[in-house]
């Protein structure tokens, strides 16, 4: 039941990155920081992996990065990808990326 009730959050936070994403909104980097940071709250207070962001979620990261068209935009795309190797090197202990 959990991994269900993880999946479903991780969808619609998911789905509505996307949908601002696909529409050009100005807010969709910043929705999906939020995304990001409200599943690793809900990954760490549930103590349930399950909600962590995955591949999917951190790609979308990007995408909104890269379509912002903001001077920082390839600064923050590379402390993205910084970010999840790090969390690689450190997923034996600790907070890692969910490979869903």
């Amino acid at each position: 039941e959990s991994i269900r009730r993880a999946k479903r959050k991780k969808y619609w936070k998911t789905q509505e990155v996307r949908d601002l994403i696909k529409a050009n909104d100005p807010r969709a980097s910043a929705k999906a920081e939020e995304m990001i940071a409200t599943l690793e709250k809900i990954a760490e207070e549930e103590d349930n992996e399950d909600y962590l962001p995955g591949p999917v979620q951190y790609t979308l990261l990007i995408d909104a990065y890269a379509k912002s068209g903001t001077a920082d935009a390839i600064q923050r795309v590379e402390a993205v990808i910084d970010r999840i190797f790090e969390s690689d090197e450190q997923s034996s202990n600790g907070k890692s990326v969910s490979p869903t």
